[in-house]
């Protein structure tokens, strides 16, 4: 080797180091800082969410239909704000003058004006949780549970609301049941050799085989869910022999996390040294 080439070789190797070091600052940076990005981007959308599909129109219902299109409406605006403007009239327009109507749209435009100014707009989000409260009490309930029921089959039978419907409500469940109510559907967490020997997969214990298998195994059965990754909220369900099933020291909570984190949150610690196969000799 000649001395231009060694020269080459030992000003590229720190020059290498030098760019992976900093990608290792720079990459755990990224991983501290995201999981608080993310959370903080998912409160602000829920928030946005509702702010304004449901605390804007509460807030236009509340101030054009109510405070602005009432006498009464008016009466509170102008005492309650202490607005220095004279009400408009409550009599028919039949039984006044062209000057008096139009005083009084005048009047109401410049009420129009000091309500948009003064009027807190936290008062829809306020009455939007209150409403999502009020909602919660009520399915929770026999009859709100019937009632939704009714709904939720007039909504699976609209063509394509029907295909999104479901995953929909299968994430919103997920995300938002609490922890004991979801270890609640499953008994246990358990790996069984699938799908082929000597391959195990984490699964989900649900309850107890079909009788039918049982008689033919002639041993106990149990009904496993598998569920996919990183999407645990869906995946599949097997019957598998109770005696194959090897118990896992693992909660339910964090078998999700497992599938989540594709494995990495749950197994083991450390580096797992993995022969690589050896070329074929020339």
């Amino acid at each position: 080797m000649s001395q231009s080439s060694e020269a080459e070789s030992n000003s590229a190797k720190p020059q290498n180091g030098f760019v992976s070091s900093y990608k290792s600052v720079f990459m755990s940076g990224l991983a501290t800082i995201l999981p608080t990005v993310l959370t903080f981007w998912v409160l602000t959308s829920g928030y946005s969410f509702v702010d304004e599909n449901v605390a804007t129109p509460i807030n236009s219902l509340l101030k054009n239909r109510i405070i602005l299109g009432t006498d009464e409406g008016l009466k509170f605006a102008k005492d309650f704000w202490d607005i220095p403007q004279p009400l408009p009239s409550s009599r028919s327009k039949q039984n006044r003058t062209y000057s008096e109507v139009a005083q009084d749209e005048e009047r109401l435009q410049d009420y129009t004006v000091i309500v948009e100014q003064r009027y807190p707009t936290w008062i829809g989000f306020v009455l939007a949780v209150a409403l999502i409260f009020v909602i919660g009490f009520f399915t929770a309930s026999f009859i709100g549970r019937t009632v939704w029921g009714l709904v939720e089959g007039s909504i699976l039978r609209i063509p394509i609301v029907k295909s999104v419907y479901p995953a929909a409500k299968q994430m919103v469940e997920f995300l938002f049941t609490n922890n004991d109510d979801q270890a609640a559907q499953f008994n246990a967490v358990v790996c069984i050799e699938y799908p082929n020997v000597g391959q195990w997969t984490l699964g989900l214990v649900t309850g107890e085989g079909r009788p039918e298998i049982r008689n033919k195994e002639e041993q106990e059965v149990v009904t496993v869910f598998i569920p996919f990754a990183p999407t645990p909220i869906s995946g599949f369900v097997v019957f598998a022999n109770k005696a194959d099933c090897i118990a896992i020291d693992m909660s339910v909570d964090e078998a999700f996390k497992f599938y989540i984190s594709g494995g990495v949150i749950g197994s083991m610690p450390g580096p797992i040294p993995i022969s690589k196969p050896e070329s074929p000799k020339e």
